[in-house]
């Protein structure tokens, strides 16, 4: 069995992270690859993530995901900041935890779902003074196209136009803003999913943190839930993200499930090199 970079010469970019394995007879038995995220505002702590993925049959899995975290580790270090490499897991699929262990990943991050019941009452924290609360759906062409630029610069979703044109079309969707003289302070959009009310983007500018935006924005979101007759809302969050973690436990949300595990293992980038 051999391992194969797809690249061609000349090729950068994606392909440059994927790999096949082959048989003597040059018959495909799997593949894998490393893709890097740079994430700034959702991770600050390791801005850079490289999530490896790997299919195969019988041993070439192990020398697949073996190939895959090498890939990794190297963009990882590449990036020159602290990073994670990780993979994402099922939350009952035990075997392939068990083959990322054996590559030394950690069990130590998951995607979880945080619920709360939709009751009326105020609003726990006062907007800042000097900003005004705004709502919006995103229909106009100026606000939709500078929320997709945030998307994309802030968030690295690369697909935030077909993300967004597949939000807006679920029902309720609302986007719920607070603005300051000098522009945006927070937004938050949300909607309606199975009879819940869903959040599913909370951003608070860096200037307004620590200031009660999210929270004032996620309690305005919780009496927009209650006005439409939902009973429950729940947010989605990786444990990683303590910020938002604890915004969303502030604002009356606990765990109720674990959507995915994500193992890992952090990477320091190495010490600035002193003059001599």
């Amino acid at each position: 069995m051999k391992i194969r970079s797809v690249a061609r010469p000349g090729d950068t970019g994606a392909a440059k992270n994927m790999f096949i394995a082959v048989d003597e007879l040059e018959n495909k038995m799997g593949s894998c690859r490393a893709e890097p995220f740079y994430l700034g505002e959702m991770m600050p702590e390791r801005p850079c993530e490289v999530k490896i993925s790997a299919g195969g049959e019988g041993s070439a899995m192990m020398h697949l995901l073996g190939t895959a975290l090498a890939r990794g580790i190297a963009l990882a270090k590449e990036s020159g900041v602290n990073a994670r490499v990780y993979a994402e897991c099922a939350p009952d699929d035990e075997i392939r935890m068990g083959l990322y262990k054996t590559i030394g990943l950690f069990d130590d991050d998951a995607l979880i779902r945080m619920t709360r019941t939709v009751v009326p009452g105020p609003i726990p924290v006062r907007l800042p003074e000097t900003c005004m609360f705004l709502t919006d759906d995103l229909t106009d062409p100026q606000e939709r196209a500078y929320f997709i630029d945030r998307q994309k610069k802030l968030f690295g979703r690369e697909n935030a136009a077909e993300w967004l044109e597949e939000i807006g079309r679920k029902p309720l969707m609302k986007r719920l803003l607070v603005i300051s003289r000098k522009g945006l302070a927070g937004e938050l959009v949300c909607w309606a999913e199975k009879g819940g009310g869903c959040i599913g983007h909370v951003y608070t500018a860096p200037a307004w943190r620590r200031k009660g935006v999210a929270l004032y924005l996620m309690g305005a979101a919780r009496r927009y839930f209650y006005s439409c007759r939902l009973m429950e809302s729940h947010v989605d969050v990786r444990i990683r993200m303590k910020a938002m973690m604890k915004v969303a436990a502030s604002a009356g949300y606990r765990q109720s499930d674990v959507l995915m595990r994500l193992p890992g293992i952090d990477l320091d980038a190495p010490p600035p090199r002193l003059p001599l």
